[in-house]
């Protein structure tokens, strides 16, 4: 059984320990050759900027020459797993150890050149909070050599061709610019290559303002003088000052409240702000504020007493005749040929005509309590006839004779 697994192993090992032992030695020497020109002619390899690449190169040899002297030579195992941002690696054999010899040289083996840093500054509030854009200075010293770069856009500052040798070195940086207090903090410049160094941005000092109030026809219009009180109100504060003989009312504001928008209240009997909403920008610059006179209602109405005179009126008395009503009939005349068109008075006055053909005149006559006098008269001829009416469609003959 021991000899089947040495043939086995035998026939999966396609070289023998001798030729991985050459392999390596080959290797190594080609790493030492390319070592002692990174040595020799390192300022010629600086100067054209390719003295990094070089480094790179002289990791593959030695890599190579590890990995087949331990594994092809010594017969070592080994494996590795890990994972890389949601992949699964294993590695197993020579690669392993060709992997660290690369990667640990790559990340913890000093430069042979200059490198760049990048300072950032930023505020109290983390990395993220920039208080200075385009102002301000940092500076670095490097054992006395003091380079000054300016704050960019990014609140970043950029040294470029930092000497090789302080790399892992502890260095100082401090920071200068208006309204910010002056730090100074030490560093060591590692693989990031990046320094974030953290400032106080000093509170802004207090300045002044004044509100000058005016009417409607030009700003030196004085209508308010040693009267009342003017508020304006800052953030959730407020500060209130009186106002005095050229209507003005003066603010001393703090530093914090500077370039914002404000409102103010005015106080003053009888006045007001045309405007009560419009906001204004403090600055150092004076404010003027239009305001206008102002009618109050009196809340309280004066009780006054009013005395009515007492008349006594003598209303006249009317006595009013109620017409009654009287009924009307109808009363149908017999008119004799030879009376045809004569006139009918009824009690000596014109008769109401109601229908008229040639033998029958129908007319209305009125109630009375005493009898009808009815008249046909034509030229001399004339008939009369008397009686009391007390019905409708009543016939009479005036002219019986004829």
């Amino acid at each position: 059984m021991a000899e089947k697994t040495t043939q086995n192993t035998e026939k999966d090992q396609h070289l023998s320990p001798l030729a991985y032992a050459v392999i390596s030695l080959i290797a190594f020497v080609v790493g030492i050759l390319v070592l002692l020109v990174f040595v020799f002619k390192a300022d010629e390899l600086v100067k054209s900027g390719i003295d990094s690449r070089v480094f790179y190169i002289l990791l593959l040899p030695l890599g190579l020459s590890a990995a087949t002297f331990l594994f092809g030579v010594t017969g070592s195992v080994a494996v590795a797993r890990g994972s890389v941002r949601g992949w699964k690696v294993e590695l197993r054999g020579p690669v392993v150890v060709f992997f660290l010899v690369v990667a640990v040289a790559l990340f913890y083996v000093v430069p042979q050149g200059p490198f760049d840093v990048t300072v950032f500054v930023h505020g109290s509030e983390g990395r993220q909070h920039i208080v200075l854009r385009n102002e301000g200075e940092v500076m670095i010293d490097l054992d006395g050599d003091r380079r000054i770069e300016k704050i960019g856009d990014k609140s970043d500052a950029h040294f470029l061709g930092i000497p090789a040798k302080f790399f892992k070195k502890q260095v100082s940086v401090s920071v200068t610019a208006e309204d910010i207090r002056p730090v100074m903090q030490n560093f060591i410049l590692n693989k990031d290559k990046k320094i974030y160094v953290e400032v106080e941005k000093l509170p802004s000092p207090d300045f002044d303002t004044t509100v000058f109030l005016h009417g409607s026809r030009h700003r030196h219009d004085i209508v308010l003088k040693n009267k009342g009180t003017l508020t304006v109100y800052l953030g959730k504060g407020y500060q209130t000052e009186k106002i005095g003989e050229r209507g003005e009312a003066y603010f001393v504001i703090p530093g914090e409240f500077r370039d914002q928008e404000v409102s103010f209240a005015l106080d003053a009997e009888g006045f007001e702000l045309v405007n009560p909403s419009k906001q204004y920008r403090l600055a150092d610059e004076n404010i003027h504020a239009e305001i206008k006179r102002t009618v109050k209602i009196p809340t309280t109405i004066p009780q006054t007493t009013t005395t009515i005179p007492q008349t006594t009126t003598t209303i006249p008395r009317i006595t009013t005749t109620v017409p009654i009503h009287k009924t009307k009939y109808k009363v149908d005349l017999i008119i004799p040929s030879g009376m045809v068109g004569a006139k009918i008075l009824v009690d000596g006055k014109p008769a109401k005509i109601y229908n008229k053909a040639l033998a029958i005149v129908t007319i209305i006559v009125e109630e009375k309590n005493s009898p009808h006098e009815i008249t046909i008269k034509k030229g001399k001829d004339l008939c009369t006839a008397t009686q009391i009416i007390e019905e409708d469609n009543l016939q009479i003959i005036p002219c019986q004779d004829r």
